[in-house]
Parts: C-alpha cells; structure tokens; sequence
C-alpha cells in the first residue's frame, strides 16, 4: 500500500489480556522511522467520555441504582477562575430530561454526567476510581471529571477497563512472559518472579544481570501495584460490562460495531473538544484494547470527527481478526443480584401493575430493602418453589434467543422437575446461565401451594419477551 499523502494524525493501539495483564498487541504510532516516540505509554492526552464508566462505576458503588433518575436540562456554573459562565452541553446539542443512570451512560450525556459527579462528591469519586488504577493526584478536583479533562495514557485507560473486564481485579500489565536461554533453560519466568524474587541465575547471560534489568523486573507497562485483591465489586463490573454491551448495540458505537456480529463485546466511545483526541476503549472476557488517534501537537483532527468515526473503526478493524479465536461468552449475572420492576416516570421500584413498568437489575442489599416494604422483589428460588402464572411478568436478560434455547433443553412440566433437572448441570455457572431470564412476582407474596406452569405457557411467555 502507497499513500499518497503522510498523514498528520497520529494513532496508537495497546491490547492485554484483562484476567492477568499479558500484553497481546502494542502499536505506538504509525511509523517507528517517522517517530519513536511511544503514545502508549509516554502521551497523556484527555480521555473524553471513555473516562465516564469510571463515574458511573463509583456511583452504583455509592447508593445508586441503573434506574436513578437525574433531569437532563440545561445548567450553567459561574467561577471565579473562569473567564465567562460554563454552560456544558449534549454533543447532540439537545436536552433529554428526567434520564436513568442506564440511559445517560449508553447514551454518553454529558449534562447527566456531571450532575450525577455533582451529586456524588468529587472526594468520593476520587477514591473510588483510584482503584481503577488511576493515581488520584492527576484526577481533576472539579466537574469537569465528569466530561474526561483528566490527562491518562492509553495503557492506563486499558488498565482501567481491564478491571471492568475481569470482574473487579486490577492487573498490572507486562510484556515479557519468560526469557529461555540457548539450552531451553528458563532464566526468567513472570510467574515465578510474582512468587518469589529469588528465581533462576542469569549466568547464562552476564550482560542481562544488570542494574537495568534488575530495575525493569517484572517488565512492567506501568509501576506494578501488585493487588491481587479484588478492588470493586464484581456486580458493580458486571452492571457496567452490561450498560457498555448496550452502547454497542444502541449507542454511538452501535451502527460501526453491528458488522462484527457478536454480543459479547463492551465498549465506550471518547472525544474531547474541538475533537482534539479520540478514543474507543472495548473489551471481551478475554480481551482488553483502548486505541487512541489524534496528533503529537494536540491541534482538532477536523469538523464532526469523532470517536466513533475515527478510533472505533480501527478497534473494529483489529477486533475482527481477534475474535476469530476469542470464543463466544454468555452472560452468568453474580450472586446477590435481583430484578425489580421499576416506574419509568421515577425511576423507583413500582408497587402496582403499571403497564409502562419494566425491570431493571438491582443489587440485593438496595432490593432487599424494597422487598420487604413495597412485596416488590422476590428471588428466583422463591420462583421457582411458589410460582403462580397468574402472577408473573417476564423479562429476558439479556438474550431472548438464547433463554429461549435453554429452556426448550431442559424446562420440564413442573416445578419439581425443574429444580431436579439443573442438578446436571455441574457447575453454578452453567446452572446461573439457565437461570437468567427471571422472573418477578407483582405482589411479593408466594401462594400457598406449588402451582405447575404449563410447559406451553411457558415457552409462549418466552417467545413473545422482547
């Protein structure tokens, strides 16, 4: 290939595996003779609305739910420091009103954004996204958070979606596994040196043992935090995993990500003003790649540029060979998850038979709560010890298809039947995958007696969720 003109914009591409750090592709920019300078790990420019997760992530982990209404009307704050009146606004220009955690993130609403780090506390926001590996001393002490003014390399930002990615875990990326010397002896192994500091002699090779490459161990991307402890709640990734699967089918990048046919990706798109950066950061169970375009000189990449339209296909470009041998993950929703019907006008839970209600995914000890006072939530055990299908709703989470599949295996006549024929399936895994469309009892209060569902109902009521 010969182009015909050398483009000014720069790009660079770092993919790792998520569950331990591996690096698997590292693309620093677009020719090494033009410029060895490395954007992956030396260029921190803003990260625009791929930073939002972050917030969102520290909200549910701080008293919201994904139904919490915040109003998407216009806002203005008035600063000192500041030259004139800051109106932020919608990349779309527009105003959405009273707007669910859910929607505002899928959507990328800047206005809601900021509002809920308002809400939430700049402090609070800071601790907790400081688990993503961002150090909170380069973190924005103002709203503009929100938006993604702070300045993080690409290799940072695909740490931080790593966490997401793997359930809660913060790895710390490297790029050199083992080294094995001319007679097949490994001389350094990543793994062990993790175990223990005292790993083979380098006598083989007198020019490695040095200070240098002392320093350098473990061959790290970044300074290695060595947390092997889980740093969120893995339903917190979970629900965000879930929103960010969701702007991937509906969101700025649903229409460019829809050729790579697969439901079990997530991303977030960036871009930050006057299209100065542009950002998609995306992932699968076992893969995590951020891929950043702009320029050495931070100048506008042009009118109408965007994440979506820049970066996005390139990640689309890279994603559609990996996922070749990537196999296809189904969604297994944790422990102590519920779904509780909620009122779309408020956003709280809904105690009556409003037909505009749908069911959103809460964590147990915000549902619970519900459960006991409105007889709102009920478990899937409950269900299937007490259901009555005069009393049920449906709601298929999150593929009909495929629920619709793994019930016509093995949901049987009845109840009891039921609950014998998962005992096959070996692992909670397996069974969780059975078990994720779920189902809700209105009145919060089993019948008295089991009551058989007819396998026809069942596979009618199955058939006709959305």
């Amino acid at each position: 290939m010969v182009l015909d003109q050398i483009p000014v914009a720069e790009a660079s591409l770092v993919s790792i595996d998520p569950k331990d750090g591996k690096l698997i592709s590292y693309v620093g920019g677009m020719d090494f003779n033009k410029s060895n300078f490395d954007r992956v790990r030396l260029s921190y420019p803003q990260s625009g609305s791929s930073f939002k997760p972050f917030i969102y992530a520290s909200a549910l982990a701080n008293g919201y739910n994904l139904s919490s209404l915040i109003n998407d009307a216009p806002i203005a704050f008035e600063d000192s420091n500041l030259e004139s009146v800051w109106k932020p606004q919608n990349y779309t220009g527009k105003f959405y009103g009273p707007t669910s955690i859910r929607e505002a993130l899928v959507q990328s609403i800047n206005i809601v954004s900021i509002k809920l780090l308002r809400e939430l506390g700049i402090t609070k926001s800071h601790n907790y996204i400081e688990k993503f590996g961002f150090e909170k001393n380069r973190l924005p002490a103002d709203l503009s958070l929100a938006l993604g003014s702070g300045n993080f390399s690409p290799i940072e930002m695909v740490r931080g979606f790593s966490v997401i990615a793997n359930g809660g875990y913060l790895v710390d990326p490297y790029f050199v596994s083992k080294i094995i010397d001319r007679n097949g002896e490994i001389i350094y192994s990543h793994d062990a040196y993790l175990q223990s500091k005292n790993i083979s002699s380098l006598s083989a090779f007198p020019w490695l043992d040095t200070l240098e490459m002392e320093t350098k161990r473990p061959y790290a991307l970044l300074k290695p935090i060595n947390n092997k402890e889980k740093v969120i709640d893995e339903r917190v990734a979970y629900l965000i995993t879930d929103i960010l699967q969701e702007h991937m089918k509906r969101g700025s990048a649903g229409r460019r990500s829809a050729s790579l046919n697969r439901d079990d990706i997530a991303g977030k798109t960036g871009t930050t003003n006057d299209a100065i950066s542009t950002w998609f950061s995306g992932f699968h169970e076992d893969l995590a790649t951020t891929v950043w375009v702009g320029t050495d000189n931070f100048s506008s990449l042009g009118k109408n540029e965007y994440g979506s339209s820049i970066a996005l296909p390139i990640w689309v470009d890279y994603m559609n060979d990996q996922l070749q041998e990537l196999e296809v993950k189904t969604n297994s929703i944790p422990e102590n998850m519920s779904f509780i019907k909620v009122n779309p006008d408020t956003g709280k839970p809904n105690i009556s038979n409003d037909a505009n209600a749908y069911f959103e995914l809460f964590l147990d000890e915000k549902g619970e709560k519900i459960s006991k006072s409105k007889g709102n939530g009920i478990s899937i055990d409950q269900w299937l010890r007490y259901a009555s299908p005069e009393s049920l709703s449906l709601y298929m989470y999150p593929n009909p298809k495929r629920a619709k599949k793994l019930y016509a295996e093995v949901v049987p006549k009845t109840v009891d039947e039921y609950l014998t024929s998962i005992e096959k399936y070996p692992t909670q895994k397996e069974k969780d995958q059975i078990l994720n469309p779920v189902w809700h009892v209105h009145n919060g209060k089993p019948p008295a007696e089991k009551i058989v569902m007819p396998f026809s109902m069942l596979l009618n009521l199955v058939g006709s969720s959305n």
